[in-house]
């Protein structure tokens, strides 16, 4: 099988995105995104674990697979995420990669360990999300959300007066039917220019109990056919 890519996940406090993603490019990776969010639980016990601020950086990046121990490990003595409310890092295996030259894995759907359903998660220029979610359903996706957030990939950088400034960003996540999945990121792909160094990444990811209209049945029916 094919060494598919890693995406990984970390939830840290507001405003250590900077430190964090100096580990991430040490650990092996050429940048990540970054996008915001905001806590929605306050008690006791959230207190107590450092979690009572409510400004969370999230950060997503994509990595070799045999990459992943390495980054956990590296992350975990130097970020100090075995300390209470210093943050929380996971990952996720990815079924197709598209965008980074490195790490590029087109989709396959006569894998036999994939889903029913996939989670595609695009990141893009500010602005493109729209033409994102517009390529998704020509090709049968039904919808999807878009994330804002920003860049600090190496070619994701401007300079102004010589100080570098990170690009905002368009992150769109949607499920659609395994039996498209590969149509409908090439129609992404195709819209946004992906093979473009900088224009963005596509991955993918099984997402075995979704629940909710995610594609076109009309569409799935032609794609088995």
């Amino acid at each position: 099988m094919a060494n598919y890519p890693v995406l990984f996940l970390s939830i840290i406090k507001g405003g250590e995105s900077r430190r964090f993603t100096e580990h991430i490019r040490h650990s092996g990776s050429t940048g990540a995104t970054i996008f915001r969010g905001e806590g929605t639980i306050h008690n006791k016990v959230m207190n107590f674990l450092g979690f009572h601020e409510s400004h969370k950086d999230l950060l997503l990046s994509v990595l070799p697979k045999d990459h992943e121990k390495r980054v956990h490990d590296y992350i975990k003595d130097h970020a100090h995420l075995d300390e209470p409310g210093s943050g929380v890092l996971f990952s996720f295996d990815t079924t197709a990669c598209y965008g980074n030259e490195y790490l590029e894995i087109p989709f396959d759907n006569r894998r036999e360990d994939l889903a029913d359903t996939q989670a595609i998660i695009t990141v893009v220029d500010r602005k493109l999300g729209k033409r994102v979610v517009t390529a998704a359903a020509d090709q049968g996706a039904f919808g999807g959300t878009v994330i804002h957030g920003r860049g600090t990939g190496l070619h994701d950088q401007t300079k102004v007066f010589n100080v570098a400034i990170q690009d905002e960003k368009d992150i769109v996540i949607m499920l659609v039917e395994t039996a498209i999945a590969e149509q409908v990121m090439a129609g992404i792909a195709e819209a946004v220019d992906i093979d473009k160094p900088g224009n963005g990444i596509i991955v993918s990811l099984n997402a075995p109990n979704a629940v909710g209209k995610v594609f076109r049945d009309d569409l799935v029916e032609e794609a088995n056919q």
